[in-house]
């Protein structure tokens, strides 16, 4: 794995002024802009191979994005 970084993220998501979280945005890549932004308009759908998934819109281009296995 030369000249490629890992980025691991760990903690809890973002807190607001009240001191409970925020959605947790998730990260995932657009293929039109090609770089990983964090989706909006997240919903958890299935698969037709049966796995999970979540889908969601990114910020910048409006392009559909999709993780597969998210939580």
């Amino acid at each position: 794995m030369t000249g490629r970084r890992r980025r691991s993220y760990h903690g809890s998501g973002p807190i607001d002024h009240d001191g409970e979280e925020e959605e947790d945005l998730m990260e995932a890549y657009c293929l039109k802009c090609r770089t990983k932004r964090e989706m909006r308009d997240q919903k958890q759908i299935t698969l037709k191979n049966g796995r999970p998934a979540v889908e969601g819109k990114c910020p910048v281009c409006g392009t559909r994005m999709f993780k597969i296995g998210g939580r």
